[in-house]
C-alpha cells in the first residue's frame, strides 16, 4: 500500500519535504 502510495505521490512528497511542510 505504502510503496504503491509513494509510486504515485513521490515526486509531491520530495517537493513538500524541500518546502518544508512535513517534519
Amino acid at each position: 500500500m505504502w510503496e504503491e502510495f509513494v509510486t504515485r505521490h513521490g515526486s509531491e512528497i520530495e517537493k513538500r519535504l524541500k518546502e518544508g511542510e512535513f517534519p
